[in-house]
């Protein structure tokens, strides 16, 4: 099934990279759509977004049951559609309410694997993992045993991101650095 996670978020921005992943971000700040505006849909409220995830959730699953397949990586091994095979994430900043909650571990609920990932605000009974990340900003993720820095973005910081992409139409191409570019601090081992 698809798996929901959960995680006590304190300020986090979220910028995930894939060439047809989809992500629905639910509670964030304007502008991060601006990252890819043809994959990154912003929502104010799950309301918005649960219509949407049903609507996949269901498609995934019907496709699957109809190609006698049982997840979606079967699916791209055998059949070379990627288009239908691309994930969604839902990232949420703030919790769901019960009856969201509910309707949200019924989309992950399938008989198959299916291309949605649903990282989740708050505790969610039925969640598959639970991660928290700590007023020190601290990143827990027992279930893995791993503890790490969480990447925070303070608010001017994001505002400078927005900035970054609404200034390049949102199509600004990522490329390493010139050589000698990077301040020498940040190229030291651990920095």
């Amino acid at each position: 099934p698809t798996e929901i996670y959960t995680l006590s978020l304190h300020a986090a921005l979220p910028i995930w990279w894939s060439d047809r992943m989809r992500v629905t971000l639910v509670g964030f700040g304007p502008g991060l759509d601006l990252v890819a505006p043809d994959r990154v849909l912003l929502a104010d409220t799950l309301e918005e977004a649960l219509p949407e995830l049903e609507r996949r959730g269901a498609e995934l699953e019907g496709q699957l049951s109809a190609w006698g397949l049982d997840s979606v990586l079967t699916g791209r091994s055998v059949m070379h559609n990627a288009d239908a095979w691309a994930p969604h994430y839902l990232i949420m900043a703030v919790p769901p309410t019960q009856e969201q909650a509910e309707r949200l571990l019924a989309v992950a609920r399938t008989r198959h694997r299916t291309a949605l990932g649903l990282v989740v605000a708050g505790d969610v009974a039925g969640a598959s993992w639970t991660w928290d990340v700590t007023a020190e900003g601290r990143l827990q993720a027992g279930v893995l045993g791993f503890e790490v820095a969480a990447q925070l973005l303070p608010p001017a910081q994001y505002a400078a991101v927005v900035s970054l992409f609404r200034s390049s139409g949102g199509d600004a191409p990522l490329t390493p650095p010139s050589v000698g570019e990077a301040p020498a601090a940040h190229l030291r081992p651990g920095a």
